[in-house]
């Protein structure tokens, strides 16, 4: 009996092996094109933004996230609106080619190494009542030491004040008030109210590379 426990602990260790193992739960499209992954937190009431595949020595990691990534105030999927409550610690680890990064105004904890990438030139925080962060004195600081020394932060008006103040965005070298052109904060994707549009006026089922009117408003995928 126990013979026959083994072998058939075997078979199926065996038949795991050149599997991909994911690290998110869901995985939901923003309204720009860009995917975002989650998990489940507070007893699946609330997500949390991952990385798309599992720390080291995953080959993908670090890949996940390019270009412009905003982190959206909620979700919904499968009928289900949630907050996006929290980013993991190293969900944008080593994402090289991310080069901005807009942080939704529902967050309240971002993790250890969670931008820990060098190439980020543009930090957009919509979060009114900053809490702390890691900074740049320790290790295993939030953002990258190259991203607080040389990104611009820009923080709702009337917060800057705040963000001077709190531990770890008071590291960043260069604090404004605003959101600078050019960049487009997508709210609530997958929101059935979301209507995507060419720029021949053919109404889009998800964004496609180029410019797409979403919303009324003019958005370029790359």
């Amino acid at each position: 009996m126990k013979q026959v426990f083994i072998s058939t602990f075997l078979f199926v260790l065996m038949s795991m092996v050149g599997e991909k193992v994911y690290a998110y739960d869901i995985a939901v499209k923003n309204a720009d094109g860009i995917t975002i992954y989650y998990n489940y937190v507070n007893d699946g009431k609330d997500l949390e933004v991952t990385e798309r595949d599992p720390p080291p020595p995953s080959s993908f990691y670090g890949n996940s996230y390019s270009g412009n990534v905003v982190i959206p105030e909620e979700v919904t999927y499968m009928n289900r609106t949630r907050k996006v409550t929290s980013i993991g610690a190293s969900t944008f680890y080593n994402c090289s080619n991310l080069t901005s990064i807009t942080l939704g105004k529902s967050l309240t904890s971002i993790g250890t190494y969670a931008f820990s990438s060098d190439n980020i030139s543009i930090v957009i925080s919509l979060i009114e009542n900053p809490f702390a962060i890691t900074g740049k004195v320790s290790d295993d600081g939030t953002f990258s030491q190259n991203t607080f020394n040389n990104a611009t932060l820009y923080v709702p008006f009337g917060t800057k004040d705040k963000y001077k103040t709190t531990t770890g965005w008071k590291d960043f070298v260069f604090i404004e008030e605003g959101n600078p052109a050019g960049i487009n904060v997508v709210k609530n994707p997958q929101d059935s109210n979301t209507t995507i549009y060419d720029m021949n006026g053919v109404r889009l089922p998800e964004p496609k590379k180029g410019i797409n009117i979403v919303n009324g408003k003019k958005v370029i995928v790359k």
